[in-house]
């Protein structure tokens, strides 16, 4: 083959292999990403299966005259067709996908011409991929760091229960003042449940037991900023919002020489049992680790150290010695029906000398009693 065409051949394959980029549920697309030149269009692709709920964040700027115009479009589709309505310029699309198999997503200009950037993020509603677990009347602090980026947390809420849902937000761009930020609880099938938009309060009834979506992004698609949010049960003690027992990990931790410290429960806190509270030791060596509980989660930073210390206002538990096979302490839980519903956070610090400025810390655990 002549030298100039395997050139070509090899240019084809490059362009394509770039052209079509592999994507999974919460993955972010764009620093941003960008539309370059006439007629660009841009694929992304992803497995889907049919039933789940998709939503996809859309923001784009034209590079143009005039700058603020948004001239570029995201469409959704698989083999039969067009999945969903497109997004023109910004905004969200929440569909349900109608089959199993390979979906498309394609950015272009919506007059063909237009250059600019882009970014968007995509999950599923129900079973959001990376989410945490989280309890009622915990605050959930966080930030949205990246225009048509979001943050997805879930939760397990029995029908006929009240609650409260609530946000506080501050913008990190200008105007500082403005609460650019929205929270907003979905069902499975991605049906708005309660809605508040920049700041305070707002009181519903959960209409069905199952797993909720709580979504949290900027309203115009393009603000960053931080966030607190907080979803309060009003009915309990006479209508519990939750009451499965359930422990599970949430947030990030801190590796030390062996990986990030396990911590766990070696049974759900079912009321009126005992359960065994696993702590790891990553060090290799026997040492010292502190137990963290309170009664919310937080992410508030390590001051002076790495990581987020996951548990709001802790009380902090010497454990010494703790073996390099770590640790279990056992907890009689009471058979009360008041605790059927209460949240327990928790996490450890544990001494390590491989750690980042000494100190590893595990996961924080959710113990929710049922």
């Amino acid at each position: 083959m002549p030298a100039g065409l395997v050139a070509l051949v090899a240019a084809l394959l490059s362009a394509a292999a770039v052209a079509q980029i592999p994507l999974q549920y919460g993955d972010r697309v764009g620093a941003p990403a960008s539309i370059s030149a006439p007629l660009q269009t841009d694929t992304y692709y992803f497995t889907g299966s049919a039933g789940e709920t998709l939503r996809i964040a859309f923001s784009s700027v034209n590079s143009g005259y005039p700058s603020y115009s948004r001239l570029h479009r995201l469409d959704v589709r698989n083999a039969s067709g067009a999945v969903g309505t497109p997004i023109l310029g910004l905004g969200t699309l929440t569909v349900t996908l109608p089959d199993n198999g390979l979906y498309i997503v394609e950015v272009r200009a919506i007059n063909g011409q237009s250059t600019g950037w882009y970014a968007f993020q995509l999950d599923r509603l129900d079973d959001p991929a990376g989410a945490d677990r989280m309890a009622l009347d915990w605050e959930l602090e966080g930030s949205i760091p990246a225009r048509a980026g979001f943050a997805v947390y879930t939760l397990r809420a029995e029908a006929g229960s009240d609650a409260e849902l609530n946000l506080a937000c501050v913008n990190s761009g200008y105007p500082s003042y403005s609460p650019l930020l929205y929270a907003e609880l979905l069902d499975a099938a991605g049906g708005q449940v309660a809605y508040v938009n920049g700041s305070g309060p707002t009181t519903f009834t959960f209409g069905a037991t199952g797993v909720y979506t709580l979504f949290i992004a900027a309203h115009n698609w393009e603000s960053t900023g931080w966030y607190t949010a907080s979803l309060a049960c009003r009915s309990w003690p006479f209508v519990p919002c939750d009451t499965v027992a359930r422990s599970s990990n949430y947030a990030s931790g801190v590796a030390g020489t062996n990986g990030v410290p396990t911590l766990t429960t070696s049974a759900p806190p079912v009321i009126g049992t005992s359960i065994d509270l696993q702590i790891g030791n990553c060090s290799g060596t026997t040492t010292t680790v502190l137990l963290l509980t309170g009664l919310s989660s937080a992410v508030d930073p390590f001051t002076g150290y790495s990581g987020n210390i996951l548990v709001a206002q802790p009380t902090v538990t010497a454990l010494y010695p703790v073996p390099p096979a770590g640790t279990t302490l056992t907890f009689a839980i009471p058979n009360s029906p008041l605790l059927r519903g209460l949240a327990v956070p928790a996490q450890t610090l544990v001494i390590d000398a491989g750690a980042p400025f000494g100190v590893a810390l595990s996961r924080g655990l959710m113990v929710l009693l049922g």
